[in-house]
């Protein structure tokens, strides 16, 4: 009769080690996918800020393209820099 008691109890014991071993395992797939998503966020919104502060350049540009020596006028993009200067090349296109 202890001999049997004594297989209950560690069939029990083996059962909880089980469900603990399960439901962490459960909670660290559910916190890394939302670490993921966080990143994920986050990167988007380095992205965003990075293509305002470029719109935010380029409209600057086109309101003070008169004042660059060789611009046509207000209103003009620079050329694109085609050889990793720094500096756009000319000529980017036809004129109007």
């Amino acid at each position: 009769m202890v001999l049997k008691q004594n297989l209950k109890t560690q069939r029990g014991a083996a059962l909880l080690i089980m469900m603990t071993v399960l439901v962490l395992t459960l909670v660290t797939l559910l916190l890394s996918g939302f670490d993921k998503n966080s990143q994920a966020i986050l990167r988007d919104q380095n992205t965003i800020n990075a293509l305002s502060e470029a719109r935010q350049a380029l409209l600057d540009f086109a309101l003070l393209s008169d004042t660059v020596t060789g611009s046509p006028g207000i209103g003009y993009l620079p050329c694109p820099d085609q050889n990793g200067d720094g500096l756009s090349d000319e000529p980017c296109g036809a004129a109007g």
